[in-house]
């Protein structure tokens, strides 16, 4: 297996695919996984928002939604020094990135819990920005834990699970919530 690999021709298409409905979308902000795979469909579905090496609105790489990670090499993300490389239009020091993926083990794969917790400081994250419509790219596990296990919501399709290639408009409350 490859470490972190990039997205096959496949995958390219499909991020091809989506720039009509990105196009249609506002992002003040595109948040993406640090995984190549993530940061390639970002950049490729969004490309009316890049200008070469740079951006017209903050693409930010972001930990929490990196792929469930562990035991799989196409899941451990690259060190910084060499994504940084690929990528210099992406902002890897906002949220703090340190050099090797935090996640990797090579014998065990992150838990369930884990991947949620993540989910939901991301969530903490965002609530705390100042952007109020913001583009997430990132992995069907991460997503799955997101929209199962932290976010609250009756729509059996949003918790069936995101498609390879798909984008969908999600809108989000933050509600804070006292005791009983």
């Amino acid at each position: 297996e490859a470490l972190a690999p990039p997205l096959t021709e496949v995958g390219r298409r499909q991020a091809r695919a989506l720039r009509p409905k990105a196009a249609g979308l506002a992002p003040e902000m595109v948040v993406v996984s640090p995984l190549a795979r993530a940061t390639q469909t970002a950049l490729i579905a969004f490309a009316h928002l890049v200008d070469g090496a740079s951006t017209k609105v903050p693409f930010i790489a972001h930990e929490a939604c990196h792929e469930i990670a562990g035991v799989h090499t196409c899941d451990r993300r690259r060190d910084l020094t060499e994504i940084r490389a690929d990528f210099p239009m992406v902002d890897y020091t906002t949220t703090g990135l340190v050099e090797s993926d935090p996640f990797w083990s090579e014998t065990q794969r992150e838990p369930l819990l884990q991947l949620a917790g993540r989910g939901y400081e991301f969530l903490l994250w965002l609530r705390a920005r100042k952007e109020r419509e913001v583009a997430v790219v990132a992995h069907f596990a991460w997503i799955f834990s997101l929209t199962n296990a932290v976010l609250e919501s009756d729509d059996p399709k949003l918790k069936a699970g995101f498609l390879t290639g798909e984008l969908r408009s999600l809108r989000l409350r933050f509600e804070d919530v006292g005791e009983p």
